[in-house]
């Protein structure tokens, strides 16, 4: 059985771009007993929980990420204590049993709430239960949600070798259920405005299932996924900074301790073909205008390199000239990597006297680039 038969859960998955549309979709307006709740299912570190914080913090909302794994049930329910049954009559005898609002909860910071119910299919069956309330009547125990408040649950599928309970149909029946699937451009679309680097960059291109290799997800070594190659990036840029070689034996442990060893003596091996790639530099100041490499690998190290720097220079004429030479697919998806870097940076390319010529070969790429970005 191949490894996408055996970890698919649904027979439709979602990226994490298309899944942040359905929670702004679903979020969007006060939450009434028809309005359903998300599950999310995916592989560990494919981005769930990033992708609803991110759809809270666009829109101002209020967020609250609750990992099932690690609370028990007064920590959802509230702390107890006890009240005299008459309030305000000092001679009353009788007491009763309150709960106090717990911190899991929404507080008057915000007018508009998402609640993460995180690891939902690992929790112990009493969590699953308090999650239950939440979800389906939009309370917990006395404690009412607020009207604008929606909850989003996800989990680790069995597959990912997670510990996973039995949930219960009537909680299964009451949410969508959605699975995240890893998406490289999706990513890209992600990381480039963040610094990625190109070195990653060019290696995932040219291996993209190194993005989420499935059969290496272990629960003793580490493993490619969006997560940890957005941690190795961050390693990488870090120590660079302080002026260590990626090359050293620090920076080597750390990053087989991120993406594992198998992969990242893969990406060192790849990583050296930066060494024969054209000056980047001299092709964006028009000191040099080299014929592309005919390389695959070589090529794909060209471009993200170039695209890198982009953001560095005004002018991007001379850029724009080269990226015409470059086989049709390759400037198409430098091209495409180049409007990932941010608005500031295609009004540079769109200010260039190149762009006309470029927008006319390659009409296309471009109505693709800016339509299906949203201004990004």
């Amino acid at each position: 059985m191949s490894n996408a038969q055996k970890s698919t859960l649904l027979p439709t998955q979602l990226g994490p771009a298309e899944v942040r549309q359905v929670v702004d979709t679903v979020t969007s307006e006060e939450w009434t007993p028809d309005t359903p709740a998300i599950m999310l299912w995916g592989a560990p570190g494919i981005g769930k929980s990033s992708v609803v914080a991110q759809s809270a913090a666009s829109r101002g909302f209020g967020f609250i990420d609750v990992r099932l794994t690690q609370v028990q049930v007064i920590d959802i329910l509230g702390l107890p204590y006890l009240e005299d049954a008459a309030a305000g009559d000092p001679h009353a005898r009788e007491k009763i049993t309150r709960f106090a609002k717990s911190v899991l909860l929404p507080d008057g910071s915000a007018d508009r709430w998402i609640i993460m119910l995180d690891e939902l299919a690992s929790a112990l069956p009493a969590i699953q239960t308090q999650a239950y309330q939440l979800i389906t009547e939009h309370r917990v125990g006395p404690h009412t949600l607020p009207p604008h408040t929606h909850v989003v649950a996800a989990s680790n599928r069995l597959t990912d070798r997670a510990v996973v309970y039995r949930m219960p149909s009537a909680l299964i029946s009451r949410t969508v259920h959605i699975e995240v699937r890893a998406d490289l451009e999706q990513w890209l679309d992600y990381s480039w405005p963040r610094g990625l680097r190109p070195d990653i960059a060019a290696y995932l291109r040219t291996n993209p299932s190194r993005l989420l290799d499935e059969s290496m997800i272990s629960d003793t070594t580490p493993f490619p996924c969006p997560r940890t190659w957005t941690y190795a990036n961050r390693i990488l840029t870090l120590f660079e900074r302080q002026g260590t070689d990626p090359e050293s034996k620090v920076v080597r442990t750390l990053l087989e301790g991120t993406i594992g060893p198998g992969v990242a003596a893969d990406w060192y091996t790849y990583r050296r073909l930066f060494g024969r790639i054209p000056d980047c530099r001299a092709i964006i100041e028009g000191r040099d205008s080299p014929t592309p490499p005919s390389e695959p690998d070589v090529l794909y190290a060209t471009t993200c390199s170039l695209v890198a720097l982009l953001r560095e220079y005004q002018d991007l004429t001379h850029a724009l000239k080269w990226i015409q030479k470059l086989p049709r697919n390759y400037a198409v998806l430098a091209l495409r990597d180049a409007f990932r870097q941010g608005r500031e940076v295609r009004d540079r390319l769109q200010a260039s006297p190149a762009w006309q010529s470029t927008a006319e070969q390659f009409a296309t790429a471009i109505f693709m680039a800016m339509g299906g970005k949203n201004g990004q």
